[in-house]
């Protein structure tokens, strides 16, 4: 009875919110109390509603929203996160003291392990990726991609396309079917569809950085806190001449370019398995059409037939051209267990999926 009382609270609570103008720490109080306290009671996508709902008298930065996925805040939530921001970003910027003990980030940080600690620490997340592939079972997924534009300099982001597609892992190997397309059927080949599209999702950009040859600097970056469990930030940096990060120019001359490569990664403070990995191309040449790129990866634990998996879940690529911006959302949804005779119903989801059946 108490929870249900806390619930009609929490929902009264944020309906009143959405009717004010916030600072970014109520607007911590209120992600905190619902992903935390009350989890469960509210789903993502009612957080996500009233979200879109509230107003700010502050700017709400990337790093802070950050902070909010780190801590739990779910996919349509961090969303609403991110158009909140861009709706922020003319306002003042938020005091110091905005991100308080309501995202639990006051507590006293302990001190950075030893750089004997650390190396033995890279050793072993080094251990964990590069066998990150053949640990992972054969399976079928279900693959959104959903392509945004914005003019040069800017985040207002226009939507072009909306794909979706069967994902078989095979034998370590990826193989994408496409399905639709903007709601039509399609048959077109994955490859030929319009639009950025990243492959390699299941363990290969990983593996590109922890392969001894790349010879890849790490350094430490913080103790940080991933979905409620303490976790680790590192920052690394991979040279051109190492580099094996080749990116694509849709132009006439279909160019491609291997730039250096830099970013930070996430890791479970106990598992060392990877749940987070950041990538942001370096220099390009001048008369290359693509200026930046950069590439979130968020990894989930996944349940396989009764077994937990730590497999992709969200994938978001910014890259800048000349004239204007591009952005993939994607995300990978109802995985199931790949047999030869397998029958794959993709249901249980907000939007209306097809039936896919295995040949």
């Amino acid at each position: 009875m108490r929870k249900r009382f806390l619930a009609g609270v929490l929902v009264f609570c944020a309906s009143s919110l959405a009717q004010q103008t916030l600072t970014v720490e109520k607007l911590a109080e209120f992600i905190h109390s619902s992903t935390h306290e009350m989890k469960g009671k509210l789903s993502d996508k009612d957080i996500a509603g009233y979200i879109a709902k509230m107003k700010l008298s502050e700017r709400l930065d990337d790093a802070t929203i950050e902070e909010f996925q780190n801590e739990g805040a779910g996919r349509l939530t961090v969303a609403a996160l991110r158009a909140l921001g861009e709706r922020s970003a003319n306002l003042p910027v938020a005091k110091p003291a905005a991100m308080t003990q309501s995202v639990a980030v006051a507590k006293p940080m302990a001190p950075p392990p030893s750089s004997e600690e650390q190396a033995a620490i890279v050793d072993a997340v080094r251990s964990y990726v590069l066998n990150y592939s053949q640990s992972l079972p054969d399976f079928v997924c279900y693959e959104v991609v959903e392509t945004y534009q914005a003019p040069r300099s800017s985040d207002r982001w226009t939507k072009l396309d909306d794909i979706q597609s069967k994902l078989t892992y095979f034998q370590q190997k990826e193989a994408y079917s496409p399905l639709s397309k903007n709601g039509k059927l399609t048959t077109e080949d994955y490859e030929k569809l319009k639009g950025s599209k990243s492959i390699g999702d299941f363990g290969s950009m990983l593996r590109g950085i922890f392969e001894p040859g790349t010879q890849t600097r790490f350094e430490w970056r913080t103790w940080s806190t991933w979905d409620h469990q303490p976790s680790m930030t590192f920052d690394y940096h991979v040279s051109q001449e190492r580099s094996n990060y080749q990116i694509f120019a849709s132009d006439e001359k279909s160019r491609s370019v291997t730039p250096a490569y830099h970013g930070y990664f996430v890791v479970d403070a106990k598992t060392h398995a990877v749940v987070k990995l950041y990538v942001k191309a370096d220099e390009f040449p001048a008369d290359f059409p693509v200026k930046n790129v950069e590439n979130t990866l968020v990894y989930r634990d996944t349940d396989l037939s009764g077994h937990t998996f730590l497999l992709p879940s969200d994938i978001e690529i910014v890259s800048d051209g000349s004239d204007f911006r591009s952005k993939i959302d994607k995300r990978f949804t109802i995985y199931r267990k790949y047999s030869a005779d397998s029958e794959i119903t993709f249901d249980s989801v907000d939007e209306p999926l097809p039936v896919v059946k295995k040949k």
